[in-house]
């Protein structure tokens, strides 16, 4: 698998791939109108998702969760909701990792996280050094 150098790289991917196996996806940056919106919203055999992406690295050890982020999850989960956050980390303990995380614990999530904050919540961890198999994600985010 090729390597991910940012967090649009991460959204590219991740896009290219969904699409790929049937999904509708789109990048969403709403910043002004709908301040803490994820990143991606997509739809896969009926169910609708929505994903937070968090990119990590040597050189970018720490990610920002911003105050919008955490108030807009809090509204979505109270609506019934539940978005989702990916994180891509290049340099866990010498592996590559990706890990999923439930809405809910976002805003339990310091403004500044690593990688440890959020293996402290229930997670999934994909090993997807040998390329992404998209549809162990869907069959969490978007379950038939």
């Amino acid at each position: 698998m090729k390597r991910i150098d940012s967090e649009q790289d991460m959204s590219r991917t991740l896009r290219d791939h969904m699409t790929a196996a049937g999904a509708h996806v789109e990048q969403v940056e709403c910043r002004t109108s709908a301040p803490g919106i994820p990143d991606l919203d997509g739809c896969y055999r009926g169910s609708n998702f929505k994903i937070e992406l968090k990119y990590l690295s040597d050189n970018k050890p720490i990610t920002k969760i911003r105050s919008t982020q955490k108030r807009w999850f809090k509204q979505r989960i109270a609506a019934g909701g539940m978005p989702w956050c990916l994180l891509y980390c290049d340099s866990y303990e010498g592996h590559v990792i990706w890990v999923l995380v439930a809405g809910d614990h976002i805003s339990e999530l310091p403004s500044s996280a690593r990688v440890d904050h959020f293996l402290s919540f229930p997670h999934v961890t994909f090993n997807w050094t040998n390329g992404i198999r998209i549809y162990e994600l869907f069959g969490i985010i978007a379950p038939d």
